[in-house]
């Protein structure tokens, strides 16, 4: 299937309220896929083949569970690039912008003022990938699966949870400006650190390092829910921690893990 243009308006289904990809390829390069509604999953579009959306905008649709905008299944592989918009979509569940249970590689375009109550802009619980320099408006809630950060900056402008699985941070650099919460899986981010600047994984609520003036190279810092504290021979930093309210992250955000 290939959309190029018009309008897939106020359409309602069970799955895929816009479009179903139930097998095949589907790529859209431009049109309107609004106000549709899904009784579960996906309301604008629905993906368990391979879809690509490289323009065009999803808005104003609706899920009562999860994908707002888009809903990527187990078996699928959705690529959003160009100069394509996923925004003002509503998922009642996870997922506003994009749920993903698949494969989703995001090479462009846009995501922003998507609601849901876990991760307004993007939920995950298959394989995500940035491949370009990224900005991500609203919330992303890592539930299980991977998050290949890759090496090109991102920019989330929301909160951040890591709830399962591995979030990978980009290589490139990781900007969260709003709450990083840990409750489960593993998250890891590779930085250079060089200085008495202090540097946060990913910032404040997470770990913060001082390298106290001295060059400390490429460091990786690993941070690990729900797991016993144990301090191996030779370790310079030993971290543990437990899961905290936001009041309490605020309280302590000054705490300072120094080498």
């Amino acid at each position: 299937m290939t959309l190029r243009g018009g309008q897939i308006l106020s359409n309602t289904a069970d799955v895929g309220g816009g479009i179903d990809i139930n097998s095949g390829n589907a790529t859209l390069t431009g049109g309107e896929i609004t106000n549709n509604h899904a009784r579960y999953d996906g309301g604008g579009m629905f993906v368990a083949g391979q879809a690509t959306l490289s323009g065009g905008q999803f808005s104003g649709n609706t899920a009562e569970r999860n994908g707002g905008g888009v809903c990527s299944n187990s078996s699928a592989i959705f690529t959003q690039t160009g100069a394509s918009t996923i925004t003002l979509n509503v998922a009642q569940s996870s997922g506003g912008g994009i749920y993903a249970t698949g494969r989703v590689v995001l090479s462009g375009g846009h995501i922003f003022d998507n609601i849901a109550p876990q991760g307004s802009a993007l939920s995950n619980r298959g394989s995500v990938t940035p491949t370009v320099a990224l900005t991500i408006s609203g919330d992303v809630y890592q539930r299980s699966g991977a998050f290949n950060g890759g090496s090109t900056p991102l920019r989330i402008e929301g909160s951040l949870v890591v709830a399962g699985g591995v979030f990978d941070a980009p290589i490139g650099g990781l900007t969260l400006t709003d709450y990083f919460t840990h409750t489960g899986g593993t998250y890891r981010q590779t930085q250079d650190i060089n200085g008495s600047a202090e540097v946060g994984f990913p910032k404040a609520g997470g770990i913060i390092v001082n390298a106290n003036s001295q060059d400390l190279g490429s460091t990786q810092v690993t941070i690990q829910a729900g797991v016993e504290c144990t301090t191996a021979s030779g370790e310079a930093v030993r971290h543990c921690y437990k899961h905290h309210t936001h009041e309490q992250l605020k309280r302590q955000r000054d705490d300072h893990v120094l080498l």
